[in-house]
Order: C-alpha cells, then structure tokens, then sequence
C-alpha cells in the first residue's frame, strides 16, 4: 500500500509539473527604478506544446546581455507567442526558441529588438511587419531557416518589402534577407547602403548582384553564406565592413594570401610568412575593415598605389612588425584605430 501511495503521488507530480504554469514581470523600468509589472509575460499549457502570452502596456526589458526567463527550460517547448499591448519586443526576447512555428506581430508594437527572434528556426512562411514598427534590430530574424517572406503592411512610412526581402525605406538600406529564401537575388537600384546583417548565415543564397547605387556594406553582410560562390562590388562602393565576406563558398576557394574583391582588398587569408612585404596590387581602391589586423610581426612592410582612397577601421590593428608605411595623396579616409596597436611604428609619410 505504502509503494501504491508513492507511485500515486510521484504521478500526480509528474503532471503537475508538465502543466506547469508561470508568470515573469518582463516590464522595461525606467533607469534607476524597480519593475512596475506592465508588461507580464505567462506561460500556459503542458510540456512540449507550451504558449507564452506577454500582454502589457509599455515596453519589455531587453535581454541582451542576459537570458530572458523562459529561455533555459522552456525555449524549445514555447510552440506559441501571443502579444498584446505591448510597444516593444525586447532584444534576444525570443532567441532561440525553435519550436516557435508562427508569430503574429500586433499594431501595438512600434520596435523589434536586436536578435529577438534569432535563431527561432521552427518559424515557416510568411512574417508581416506591422505599419506601427519604425525600428528593427540588427539579426532579429536570422537564421530562421522556415521564412521565406517578410511583407510590411501598407501604410508603414519605415520600411519596405521587395521580393520577400526587408528595407529601411528612410536610409535606403537592405535590413534582413529571409534565411529560407533560395537562389540568386538583385538588390533594388534604389538602395544606397546594406545593413550589418542583411544576408548573415542566408545559406541558400547562391549569388546577388549589388547595384552601383549602393556605398556601403555593413559588417557581416554576406557572412556564412555558404552557397554563395561569387561575389561583384561595384566601383561605387566605399565602405566594406568587418567580416562581411567570410564563410561564403567564394571566400572559402580563394587562394592564401591577400584576398580582394572588386577593386578593394578584402583580407589576408591563411597564416603570413614572417618578414612579409605586400605591394598592393595598382588600381585597388579600399583596404577593407581589419584587413590585415593582426598579423602581428609577420607584416614589415606595405606599400599603398595612388589609387587608393579608403583605409577602413582596423586596417592595419596589431601588426606591431610594421615600421613605417606612407599614405599617398589619394587617401581621403582613415577609419578608426586603422593603426592601433601598431608598436613598430615609428614613421607615418
């Protein structure tokens, strides 16, 4: 009898537990005050189909930095989210939840974080941005392998859809390219810029043509797109970010050595000989972010055509074995810490 007692009650546990129910306070206070609970978010149903409900007014916390409450037990059993009220889907809110199958995103809602459904890949179809929402983070759709459109409601003064694919109409910028989107792509002559982002870990992109509108490419762009195998920067473009071509099929088959896309260098690739010298090839005309940054005693020497204008951002960071580079006439722009922890410098011409 005692034994029947215990099965009975350990049963009885173990269903409670899988229709376990909680509450979060999932508010964003003002800076310097406790949370005043406007915005809840609760957990509903029974393990592994769970819903979670965030309703409120006001905006959620951001969880960059942190994990949102229901992330480590919950994240792939939450089947469903249901929003109401609230004005701002918090950063990384979402992250992670691959069992996520669909989300409905309400007029309330004026600001999507940064990652806030990163990484949700059970999400399929289509996403519609509301005409409320004027601001999305960087990565807040990546790697959700099952979208394969993103529409913006009429009326959205922000952005724009064009061929499943998200604009910032106001800066004229390529925001976020579906992960479950396949193939070739065009970007639109009307877009001057690609966000940082805009393509991240897209792996069935197999090419995209970018316009000679566009100036300027974000950082991670194009990144750990795997299936793209050729790239084409037109002369127009004068800013190439960090990273923005790594992990591409194209990367990948290029030779060690300096690597360069279109008419800049990209990067040095594979391990530098000591005692390397580098005459940059005639008619580049960039040296793209973190380019050589690094190479710390390997590279002594560099010389710069006069064709060059931009030195990006961490051009040259860590290569203490450079002793002396001139810049020629041509250059017109030195990114930020292009230079930084060069200690073997002692001549700039």
């Amino acid at each position: 009898m005692k034994k029947l007692c215990i099965s009975v009650v350990a049963l009885l546990m173990g269903i409670a537990a899988a229709n376990a129910q909680e509450s979060w306070d999932c508010g964003r206070p003002p800076s310097g005050t406790t949370p005043t609970n406007a915005v809840t978010a609760t957990l509903s149903g029974s393990s592994p189909n769970y819903t979670l409900t965030i309703s409120g007014t006001g905006a959620m916390i951001d969880y960059a930095g942190i994990t949102a409450p229901w992330y480590s037990s919950y994240r792939t059993q939450i089947t469903s989210v249901s929003i109401f009220g609230v004005t701002t889907i918090g950063n990384t809110a979402f992250y992670g939840c691959t069992g996520l199958t669909s989300i409905t995103i309400p007029n309330s809602v004026t600001s999507i974080g940064s990652d806030a459904f990163h990484n949700c890949s059970g999400l399929t179809g289509t996403l519609t941005i509301p005409s409320s929402v004027t601001s999305i983070g960087n990565q807040a759709f990546n790697r959700c392998g099952g979208l394969t459109d993103i529409n913006v409601d009429a009326g959205n003064t922000t952005y724009s859809s064009v061929g499943g694919v998200l604009f910032n109409q106001a800066k004229d910028t390529l925001v976020q390219y579906p992960a479950g989107k396949l193939g070739a792509y065009t970007i639109p002559n009307t877009v001057t810029s690609i966000g940082d982002y805009a393509f991240y870990q897209c792996t069935g992109l197999t090419s995209v043509t970018i316009p000679n509108s566009v100036t300027s490419i974000g950082n991670s762009a194009l990144q750990s797109c795997s299936s793209l195998t050729s790239v084409t920067i037109p002369n127009s473009v004068t800013t190439i970010g960090a990273s923005a071509f790594y992990g591409t099929a194209w990367y990948n088959n290029q030779a060690d050595g300096v690597v360069y896309v279109g008419n800049w260098l990209y990067n040095y690739k594979g391990t530098m000989p000591t005692g390397t010298a580098i005459d940059v090839q005639a008619g580049t005309v960039g040296i793209a972010y973190g380019a050589f940054s690094n190479n710390r005693t390997e590279l002594i020497s560099i010389t710069i055509p006069n064709s060059v204008s931009v030195i990006g951002p961490s051009a040259f960071s860590g290569c203490s074995g450079l002793m002396s580079i001139t810049i020629p006439n041509s250059v017109t722009s030195i990114g930020s810490n292009a230079f930084l922890n060069c200690s073997g410098l002692t001549s700039i011409t």
